[in-house]
């Protein structure tokens, strides 16, 4: 059964009368149709002519701007925090709702503009992160952006540019947190061998860095995770400034390493590194693990 979207924002099934009036048109009535409806919403404008041509710059420009216009309203810097009140207005539920167009011209197969609109989505959530003393209010968007753009790569036209750009914005801002599994799938040969050696080349020769704090560890362990190189992942878990009991020994028990995951949980012990669920963080041993 069809479904359309209400006032409401949920999916309503189409009238029976409905499908009769559209099956009883010609198809120049049809096409009339279509464009007064689409003359009635901006949206529907803009998804019309995605679907006629997929790549349409004069879209995409529209699209941009209204990110730009959403984000310039965002506004996080409370002159008194004792004063916020939640139902204040932030600026933030009006990037959920480009949010929301963007995901329905995504559903509708506009890959490539929504990829490209979302880039400049999250670079401008990363400069307001690093700008405002209150980002955490941006993370529900930052996470959505980022799942949205997992699903518009799909397919992306030049794996290996969008291998090098996810590295650079990483680098650059770290947060919104777009990690390898979100790109894993659009990435061919060539572009796993430029993600790889980038990171390679960035990595060089320093210490091991902390996979939790630092960009250049977080995707060696990514990678070290994908590959199912476990004895990379425990190095780096154990080898920066702080040791991660909790996921490695997850790790081992994964991999069906039990002897070593004794190990580290021995170690873990000896660290007091063991404590209740609600406190096994990354660096803590769930108890009832550590009795299994």
């Amino acid at each position: 059964m069809r479904t359309v979207i209400g006032a409401d924002g949920v999916r309503h099934p189409v009238s029976a009368e409905v499908e009769e009036f559209l099956a009883g048109l010609d198809n120049l009535s049809v096409r009339e149709l279509v464009l007064v409806l689409a003359s009635y919403s901006p949206e529907a404008m803009r998804a019309l002519q995605l679907l006629a041509t997929p790549d349409n710059t004069h879209v995409e420009t529209e699209l941009v701007r209204m990110v730009d216009a959403a984000i310039s309203g965002v506004d996080l810097d409370y002159g008194d925090p004792f004063s916020y009140d939640e139902d204040d207005d932030d600026g933030i539920a009006a990037v959920d709702e480009v949010l929301d167009e963007l995901e329905r011209h995504l559903d509708q197969g506009a890959h490539p503009i929504v990829g490209q609109v979302l880039e400049h989505l999250l670079t401008r959530i990363g400069d307001l992160g690093q700008s405002s003393d209150n980002a955490d209010a941006l993370v529900g968007v930052a996470e959505r952006a980022c799942e949205l753009y997992a699903r518009a790569v799909e397919g992306h036209p030049d794996p290996t540019a969008l291998a090098r750009w996810v590295i650079a914005f990483r680098m650059e801002y770290g947060w919104p947190s777009l990690t390898l599994g979100a790109i894993a799938h659009a990435l061919d040969d060539p572009a796993w061998v430029a993600y790889r050696d980038t990171v390679a080349a960035l990595a060089g020769y320093a210490p091991a860095g902390d996979p939790y704090r630092d960009e250049v560890a977080a995707m060696l362990l990514e990678l070290a995770d994908h590959d199912g190189k476990t004895d990379a992942a425990v190095t780096l878990l154990s080898g920066g400034p702080t040791t991660y009991y909790g996921e490695i020994v997850a790790r081992l028990q994964a991999a069906g390493q039990t002897a070593l995951a004794l190990h580290w949980l021995d170690r873990a012990v000896a660290a007091h590194a063991v404590g209740h669920p609600w406190q096994a963080l990354h660096t803590t041993v769930s108890a009832p693990v550590a009795t299994r």
